[in-house]
């Protein structure tokens, strides 16, 4: 499939099916069409293309996996904060209720 560029759209894209290996389908294109064009130098395939999506999608998961270890960091050290400071407000009174077995 072609697609012709024109001043609206300054890209051109052409897509290929090839049997075989794609790597060296796109090694013999970009010689052939730098010898026509030799500023074109832009010939990916579509496995390069839906690698650097996965490894854009890998990048985010692992941001989030971090972020949320760190938040469920922050949330435990904030219960141990607030949960030892109730515990030493009523330090006295736990004190005499176990000396004394009051329940």
């Amino acid at each position: 499939m072609y697609l012709p560029t024109g001043p609206e759209s300054p890209g051109t894209w052409l897509y290929l099916r090839v049997r075989g290996n794609p790597e060296q389908a796109r090694q013999a294109l970009l010689e052939r069409l730098t010898s026509i064009e030799p500023a074109l130098s832009n010939i990916i395939t579509l496995r390069t293309m839906a690698g650097m999506r996965r490894y854009m999608l890998q990048i985010a998961f692992w941001l989030t996996v971090v972020l949320g270890g760190l938040a469920l960091v922050l949330t435990v050290s904030g219960l141990f904060s607030v949960l030892s400071y109730v515990v030493e407000q009523r330090a006295k009174e736990i004190g005499e209720r176990a000396v004394h077995g009051h329940g």
